[in-house]
């Protein structure tokens, strides 16, 4: 019994210990069938191969190839599964020394498509310093899946073989969403900066992206704009790469295609951009050259299935092809040339300038002294006061007779028997087009007067309110007398002509004071403005630097040429031309000046009332607006874009106000507006602008024709009665007065052809105020500059023929002004039109409108532009200054007013 108790724990002991020992050898067992098994299978460079993976059975590929020394080779794999599912996709995990990758298919892009068909580009294994021996490689690719049934895929991995690009080689690729591709390029010995340019048929929303070599390179749809400079490219692009923001000597060039072309339009960007109608620019496919190809493998022939959520096809780019090109771009010593160029060349015009005032400064001393001068001036002075009988024998009678009836004029009439003038000639000369509030002061508000005079400084005071001459006093009221007779009204109720003198009343003094204001204004206005602005497009280039994302920036990227921080140097530096003829057109200002100022000093107490008024604020105003507008032009191309166009158009208005008031200003010094007045019409204009292109509504554009129509009349009424014309609550009641007194003639115009050329200039504004709202132009701000640059243009055609019609002659050298700045002009608008970039259009689409270079591979076409209207604004103003200089010997009681 002892014996047998023995055995049986034995037996027992023994099945424990086997039970022990064989436990671990079954749950192995069991582990083993329940793991995948592994196919390893060695892969072969330009073949395909085929698997079907599922949760019980995967795929380790491996490739080995040897890395050549010196020579930086890319390896392209690419798979399809055109039976996977986005709940179940194929997993690929690519393993080499230094890396690893993965990605699924299919790969799902912007939620809701997807692709079957997968490419990626291998980072290269880069060592700090390559040696002269080759070196083996060895890729792991695994391929796995959670579905249970078996998911069929393709596999094929290539060589890139010319990944490294060449210089000045034209390279062609296509790319998908899931199939991007990079390559690499070395900066050559010496080169500083390399330009990469890109062209497509196709209007497909691309990424070309230029990234320092690191591994990972950001070439995914999710990933690339995290590193590197990129921009958008619809039909094409150019990048340019300096040496110094990148590590090394080399750099990666990576394309990616968006799924949808939302990122290369304003979809994105609603509440930044513009709210604009339908695309008004077409953009023209590149013309295609002939190129190289680079040598490609063998690829998978299952093209990309784009699929979405629910299976349908999605709207959005299944391939894009493209080529581009890598050269080398303008170093630093090349642009000395240009640079100095231009320089020279706005330099000549101020040695040109020189030797005129020196030759005919040397002519005028010869033909005689200024003694000579003075008594000359002595007697045309008192030639003014000769009578009617005596002036038909003189030079006075001979203009007469063409321009009108010769009037005598006092010197300067006391006050008192000046404003009794005043008051006479309004009530008699225009008595249904002046409220009674102007027939107290002329046409003027009589506080006007009184902020004049508050405006005086002391010395300007003392020479105002010099004693008047004892003949002066004799003479005043036959003067008071002269004038109402000449201003009264005919038999047929109409207004004799006016003449400058009518309207030349006010005391110089008081006058200078009030036009000094203008240039005044401008300065404040421009320091005040100009700061801000300054510190923006620093701001504005630094986030280009930081970010990377150059569809910030509305560049002509075929010709910026930068230099340190500034992206486009040429089109900033080109804006020389402003500043440097706006120096001299100040300096001829001054010039005029100063001669003026010395012959008053001559002429002492004597007033001398021959010629035009000479009055100079303005257009020391306009030499200043034209060097800002340099200034300004030069920030706003630091970085073009949309929130900052205002910068280089507010001086062009300003500039377009002033030559109109400076003409209208020229027979018409009493009344022409005030500096605040005109200034403030010019912040009407630009806040208009602002609005017309941030909120270009139905509403906005109705609203603006009424307006443009409304604002139209009332300047066609100011110039028709000359000044004496004001719109208030009685301008009703004068209009029934006057209907009810004359009937229907009171619509027979008093001045014809005055009334023709007015009816010519409204017909033309109407015209285009009709085409803006139907058309409704996406750049709303070139739009109001042509209606502006149109009606400036008008008027001083209005006043050339009014002048040649009054009899008046046209010296040569305005003339000559005329005729450079016509020139000039037409040659400008022609390049102006070009238009090598649009804010208006998405950053893409603006950069389909890109053009080369044009002088010395450093100004493009819109550099010339600067150039050319730099030169015509100078040419208009010196035709300006130098229209009525046939007027300076003619008594201003022969000179009319239109």
């Amino acid at each position: 019994k002892f014996r047998g108790t023995g055995a049986s724990r034995a037996i027992s002991h023994l099945t424990m210990l086997a039970c022990r020992c064989l436990w671990p050898l079954l749950l192995t067992v069991a582990s083993c069938q329940l793991l995948p098994t592994v196919r390893q299978i060695g892969g072969q460079f330009e073949s395909v191969h085929r698997g079907a993976a599922s949760n019980w059975a995967n795929y380790l590929y491996l490739y080995s190839f040897v890395e050549k020394a010196n020579l930086t080779q890319a390896v392209r794999l690419q798979v399809a599964s055109p039976s996977a599912s986005r709940e179940y996709p194929v997993l690929f995990v690519v393993r080499q020394q230094r890396s690893i990758l993965s990605f699924q298919v299919p790969e799902i892009l912007d939620g809701d498509r997807r692709y079957s068909d997968v490419s990626r580009t291998l980072c290269p294994v880069e060592y700090a310093s390559k040696g002269t021996v080759d070196k083996n490689q060895t890729i792991y690719i695994d391929v796995s899946t959670a579905s249970e049934r078996p998911v069929e895929f393709t596999l094929n991995v290539t060589l890139v073989r010319e990944f490294q690009l060449q210089i000045d080689r034209t390279y062609h690729q296509t790319i998908t969403p899931s199939r991007p591709k990079y390559f690499k390029a070395v900066f050559p010995d010496g080169a500083r900066r390399l330009s990469i340019s890109a062209e497509s048929d196709k209007p497909d929303c691309m990424i070309m992206s230029a990234q320092s070599v690191n591994c990972p390179v950001y070439d995914l749809v999710r990933n690339v704009e995290f590193a590197g400079e990129y921009q958008t490219m619809s039909t094409r692009a150019e990048l340019t790469v300096e040496r110094s923001s990148i590590n090394g000597d080399s750099f990666y060039i990576v394309f990616v295609l968006k799924p949808s072309s939302e990122h290369c339009s304003f979809t994105r960007l609603n509440d930044l951009q513009p709210r604009v109608m339908a695309d008004v620019y077409k953009i023209k496919p590149p013309i295609a050259t002939t190129a190289t190809t680079l040598s490609a493998a063998a690829t998978v022939t299952t093209a990309a299935a784009v699929t979405g959520a629910l299976g349908a096809v999605s709207a959005g780019p299944t391939s894009k092809a493209f080529k581009f090109r890598v050269s080398v771009s303008l170093d630093n010593s090349q642009y000395y040339l240009p640079v100095f160029g231009a320089v020279a060349f706005f330099a000549c015009f101020h040695i040109l300038a020189a030797v005129v005032i020196y030759a005919q400064q040397r002519l005028e001393a010869r033909s005689s002294g200024d003694q000579s001068e003075l008594s000359e001036d002595s007697e045309s002075c008192d030639r003014l006061n000769c009578g009617a009988d005596e002036a038909e024998d003189d030079g006075c009678a001979d203009y007469s007779a063409t321009v009108g009836t010769w009037r005598p004029l006092p010197q300067s009439p006391p006050t008192h028997s000046h404003e009794q003038w005043r008051h006479k000639y309004a009530m008699q000369a225009v008595p249904m087009t002046t409220s009674k509030k102007q027939l107290g002061s002329g046409g003027r508000d009589e506080s006007a007067d009184l902020d004049e005079e508050e405006l005086s400084s002391p010395g300007e005071e003392a020479e105002a309110r010099q004693p008047i001459m004892a003949e002066f006093n004799k003479a005043a009221a036959a003067a008071a007398q002269a004038a109402a007779a000449a201003a009264a009204a005919d038999e047929e109720g109409r207004p004799r002509r006016l003449y400058l003198a009518d309207l030349c009343q006010k005391r110089p003094a008081l006058l200078r004071n009030k036009y000094r204001l203008y240039y005044w204004y401008l300065i404040i206005i421009s320091i005040f403005y100009g700061l801000p602005v300054v510190q923006l497009v620093i701001t504005y280039q630094q986030i280009l630097r930081i970010s990377g994302n150059q569809d910030i920036c509305y560049y002509n990227f075929y010709c910026a040429r930068p230099l340190g921080v500034i992206s486009a140097f040429n089109n900033v530096f080109s804006n020389i031309g402003y500043v440097a003829l706006g120096l001299l057109f100040l300096g001829l200002t001054r010039r005029r000046d100063l001669i003026n100022k010395r012959r008053r000093a001559l002429l002492g107490d004597r007033e001398d009332n021959r010629g035009i008024p000479q009055h100079f604020g303005i257009f020391y105003a306009m030499g200043i607006a034209l060097i800002m507008e340099g200034i300004m032009s030069g920030c706003y191309h630091v970085c073009p874009s949309y929130s900052n166009f205002q910068f280089d158009t507010a001086y062009m208005y300003v500039l377009a106000v002033l030559c109109m008031l400076k003409i209208y200003q020229t027979r018409h010094p009493d009344i022409n507006a005030s500096a605040h007045v005109g200034y403030m019409a010019m912040a009407i204009v630009i806040f208009v602008s602002v609005v017309g292109v941030v909120y270009g509504t139905s509403f906005f554009w109705i609203a603006f024709t009424i307006f443009f129509i409304l604002s139209s009349l009332f300047v066609t009424g100011e110039v028709y009665y000359m000044g004496h014309w004001k719109v208030d609550v009685g301008l009703a009641r004068r209009f029934y007065l006057l209907m009810t007194s004359q009937g229907i003639g009171c619509f027979r115009p008093m001045y014809k052809d005055r009334m023709a050329i007015l009816a010519a200039a409204n017909l033309i504004n109407w015209t285009i105020a009709v085409y803006g709202a139907i058309s409704r132009p996406r750049d709303f701000n070139s739009f109001l500059l042509y209606i502006f640059l149109v009606n400036l243009l008008m008027y001083t055609a209005f006043y050339v023929v009014m002048k040649v019609r009054s009899g008046e002659r046209i010296h040569l050298q305005p003339l000559f002004f005329i005729g450079l700045s016509c020139l000039t002009w037409g040659a400008g608008l022609y390049f102006f039109m070009q238009q090598p970039s649009n804010w208006a259009l998405s950053p893409s689409e603006s950069r389909a409108l890109n053009q080369g270079c044009l002088l010395f591979d450093f100004y493009d076409v819109h550099d010339v532009w600067h150039f050319l209207s730099a030169m015509s604004l100078f040419f208009s103003f010196m035709g300006l200054m130098t229209l009525d200089d046939d007027l300076v010997r003619v008594s201003r009681d022969c000179i009319p007013v239109f």
